[in-house]
């Protein structure tokens, strides 16, 4: 039964003044009243349903989880847990960007076109050329997903899991269409997050999990993070779909992998915040902003930047994809910063609202 507006905030914000007070531990426990309105919220959400939040503030992180049970709440550990970050991915893809413009490997206004030895159908516009950062920061023109392959379009349970090179050079050589000038406009890109990974695994002659173990998940101890399915050791959580019914986990591979292949869990996530908190060079050349969607929202390379209220920079992205949602922001002024992930699927007419914790609990 559908509820109007004003009960479904007095939920929502009832059960983000609960999970606020239950950093303090590992564990919160709610009142009669608390558990109500959680109980409340949840039924909008099928049996089986999980969140999992980090929160970090300063260099303090502190986790909580919740699962919905036979109509029964449940307080759960399950920072350890993986699941699907989906386009956070984009942000790491940025950086290994940002590590090979600082090694000199690569340069942020490469024209892509200089990266294949065949032509491209389409890689300008009005003499202006598509580069890397227009791949990073979706002003490339390029579509949301290549709309010529057929298995996109049939397969939504697994869309990419047949996107190879093939494909790929078949699309680049005969079908590539621009919708926009390079740099002039932005249109959230799949397709080019996907070729930004898949040219910087060129370029490095390694595997797209090859880059992110090696630059990013081992340097940092992010022990439970991959975009390789098999290499999952903890419990990976199963995404459900709109039905409650199980997802399948979309798997990638290097032609798409930089924009929504990374499993994750908010232990690691928490890791990978206190690492944003910190001065890397590294880390922050992606946060600088590119493009300006709107007075309140820009763009760096992969991350995207909201202005609040004027005074506030929050950098965030958020993911989804099979059966999962997610979303990380972070406040670098304020030292604080909160994952929440979730086996709610993508798909599902209340997935926002998993946006909606997170920029709370940052607040």
């Amino acid at each position: 039964m559908k509820k109007d507006n004003t009960t479904k905030t007095q939920t929502t914000d009832t059960f983000l003044s609960t999970l606020k007070n239950s950093f303090a531990s590992s564990y919160f426990k709610p009142t009669d009243p608390e558990l109500d309105f959680l109980k409340q919220y949840f039924k909008y959400f099928s049996d089986k349903t999980q969140l999992s939040i980090a929160m970090v503030n300063g260099d303090t992180a502190t986790f909580a989880g919740v699962k919905n049970e036979k109509d029964s709440l449940v307080i759960v550990q399950n920072q350890d847990s993986v699941f699907d970050i989906g386009s956070i991915t984009k942000v790491f893809t940025s950086i290994l960007l940002s590590k090979y413009i600082n090694e000199g490997l690569v340069k942020q206004n490469d024209p892509i076109k200089n990266h294949f030895e065949f032509p491209l159908k389409q890689s300008n516009l009005d003499g202006k050329e598509i580069t890397l950062e227009h791949l990073a920061n979706h002003t490339s023109g390029l579509p949301r997903i290549d709309m010529n392959l057929f298995y996109v379009l049939t397969h939504f349970s697994n869309p990419y899991k047949n996107h190879d090179e093939k494909r790929l050079k078949n699309y680049l050589r005969n079908k590539m269409k621009l919708s926009s000038i390079p740099g002039a406009k932005y249109t959230y890109s799949n397709l080019g997050t996907g070729l930004l990974g898949y040219i910087l695994c060129q370029k490095t002659a390694k595997t797209y999990e090859q880059l992110l173990q090696e630059n990013i998940f081992v340097p940092l101890g992010m022990k439970n993070s991959t975009s390789d399915p098999h290499k999952i050791q903890p419990e990976f959580v199963k995404g459900l779909n709109i039905f409650g019914g199980f997802a399948k986990s979309w798997t990638n591979t290097d032609i798409t992998a930089g924009a929504g292949a990374i499993k994750s869990t908010c232990k690691d996530l928490s890791t990978f915040i206190l690492a944003n908190l910190g001065k890397d060079e590294i880390l922050e050349f992606p946060t600088k902003k590119t493009f300006s969607i709107k007075d309140s929202l820009g763009v760096g390379l992969g991350w995207h930047i909201s202005y609040p209220d004027g005074d506030k920079t929050i950098f965030w992205h958020n993911g989804g994809t099979g059966g999962y949602r997610s979303c990380l922001a972070i406040d670098k002024v304020k030292k604080k910063g909160v994952a929440v992930l979730s086996n709610i699927s993508p798909f599902h007419e209340k997935k926002d609202i998993i946006d909606k914790i997170c920029f709370k609990l940052l607040e």
